[in-house]
């Protein structure tokens, strides 16, 4: 009989990896609570957006890839991927980890179980989540681990945009509470990956997640703070830190950007800093800090250029929080701080305009969507994706006043011409 897994959460993480085993012909059950998400699914439609997708959807669907809208005790192996959103705790100051949703599942998951199921958590967790939250679960409803199931952490750190190619070419970090645990989940895993690696503790496997994304963070961070200092003296960022990593085999310090966005870079150091137990400060909410700083920042210098002589209206070019690879995932975008400090001001209309939204998308997000027969006094670019950016260059002449107010925090403007005819900004100048 044909091994079947079924994925719980069909999320970016849940889906992609539904898609990648199903390509392996592993056949795959899709659950999600989201009633939404299955039947756009079952009719051969993404959700979400992410490279051949719907190719891989529509290719496995109802072959090697299912889904369903009801938990069911025929599988033997369980891969759960849902969302562990962080909230912000106005009293204490802090930013928490919400697992109401992994306790939800667990719990059903320890009432349905058959024996000898395989349980493997792959959503981001605090570290000890896996050993002292979701193990006493299932012991409270009297199962034993080897015996009657098995449990294992394998963290997902793909990219999107590329994940499905990520989940082959990437190592597979895997742990078992115990060796029978472990021993199962990588009989599922090598048959995705090249390269498997088994560490030593359920614990070590959850920081691994946490940690890859705070570095990232912090290394934007600092770059962010740098940009801060170069505005400071108006000077440009990006020539500061490209001529310093120029030929220097030491350091590589990333590009500064409008803010640092998404589901996991805005999220896991908040994770990590609780599982610290800092009850203020430490370096991974300082990072933190810098990152939603920066927006500050350049919204209010691009308030102070334009002046308030007079009603200006103000076009934003990006929704996503990141150009590559290309996504539509909005979470944790700067475009959403940007348009809250920039619409408030009774002195400016703001308006958004993105290739990859259509104008229906952009007006579910509550922002007025770009006007064709409008002449703007200033566009700001705050993503850097490659549709963006073949249309910069027609976007500004057709839309920008002869006196307009460039703010390209992308450098997503190549043409010296329009650098030169328009007012023109860059991060730090």
């Amino acid at each position: 009989m044909a091994q079947k897994i079924c994925v719980i959460g069909l999320g970016y993480v849940g889906l992609t990896l539904s898609l990648a085993l199903a390509e392996k012909k592993i056949q795959v059950y899709g659950y999600d609570s989201n009633s939404e998400v299955v039947d756009s699914l079952a009719s051969g439609k993404s959700h979400i957006f992410e490279k051949d997708i719907n190719k891989y959807l529509k290719k496995n669907l109802n072959k090697n890839f299912f889904v369903t809208k009801k938990l069911s005790d025929k599988f033997r192996t369980f891969i759960i991927t849902v969302g562990t959103p962080v909230v912000y705790n106005k009293k204490s100051n802090s930013h928490n980890s919400d697992l109401s949703h992994i306790v939800k599942i667990t719990k059903k998951l320890a009432k349905i179980i058959k024996k000898n199921t395989l349980l493997i958590y792959r959503s981001t967790l605090p570290v000890g989540t896996t050993r002292n939250k979701i193990l006493p679960i299932f012991t409270r409803n009297q199962l034993q681990i080897s015996k009657d199931y098995f449990l294992s952490y394998a963290p997902e750190r793909t990219v999107e945009g590329n994940a499905i190619n990520e989940l082959k070419t990437i190592p597979q970090i895997i742990a078992g509470i115990d060796e029978a645990s472990l021993r199962k989940t990588k009989n599922i895993f090598k048959k995705l990956s090249k390269e498997i690696v088994e560490v030593q503790s359920v614990e070590t496997a959850e920081i691994i997640k946490l940690i890859n994304n705070t570095y990232r963070d912090l290394s934007f961070a600092y770059s962010n703070q740098i940009a801060l200092i170069c505005q400071k003296y108006k000077i440009s960022a990006k020539e500061t830190i490209n001529f310093s990593n120029y030929n220097y085999p030491r350091n590589k310090i990333p590009t500064p950007s409008p803010g640092v966005g998404g589901p996991c870079l805005s999220k896991d150091p908040y994770i990590l800093n609780e599982v610290l137990g800092a009850k203020k400060q430490s370096i991974f909410t300082v990072g933190r800090n810098i990152n939603e700083k920066i927006v500050d920042v350049l919204a209010k210098n691009i308030v102070a250029n334009l002046g308030a002589t007079k009603r200006k209206k103000i076009l934003i070019s990006g929704i996503s929080f990141k150009g590559y690879p290309l996504t539509k995932d909005h979470r944790g975008s700067a475009i959403f701080r940007f348009y809250k400090i920039l619409d408030k001001s009774k002195n400016f209309s703001v308006y958004v305009d993105d290739p990859l939204f259509s104008k229906q998308e952009v007006l579910n997000f509550n922002f007025k969507y770009r006007d064709e027969k409008i002449k703007y006094d200033c566009i700001v670019f705050l993503n850097n994706n490659p549709l963006i950016k073949k249309e910069s260059t027609g976007l500004i002449r057709k839309n920008l006043n002869e006196s307009g107010l460039i703010f390209d925090f992308w450098s997503v403007i190549n043409d010296e011409k329009i650098k030169k005819k328009y007012k023109y900004f860059e991060i730090g100048n």
